[in-house]
């Protein structure tokens, strides 16, 4: 069984809507993504926080530090292991 306790949506290309973000919305998880495209537009609608908050809009400047996303991520979700997924079995995880 999959149990994220964060969801990062990585795109780094202007998206017109993204359909793993769909999934992870339905999910229930906290969702990160970088803002451009339809990942920051439709993460900002359903409600920016601060990382940690349930959705997360992040500067597109991380993307470019790996190591700096990867801390914040792992202090937002609160967990000290890091397991990650591919899209597909999320979205299945999530019932999709």
């Amino acid at each position: 069984s999959i149990d994220p306790d964060l969801i990062l949506i990585p795109s780094i290309w202007p998206e017109t809507y993204c359909y793993t973000l769909s999934h992870a919305l339905r999910s229930g998880r906290p969702v990160a993504g970088f803002d451009i495209g339809a990942v920051g537009t439709r993460l900002r609608a359903a409600g920016q926080g601060n990382l940690g908050a349930r959705y997360s809009v992040l500067p597109l400047s991380l993307a470019r530090e790996p190591a700096a996303l990867l801390d914040e991520l792992i202090a937002a979700a609160g967990v000290r292991d890091i397991t990650c997924i591919a899209p597909c079995e999320m979205a299945a995880a999530a019932g999709g």
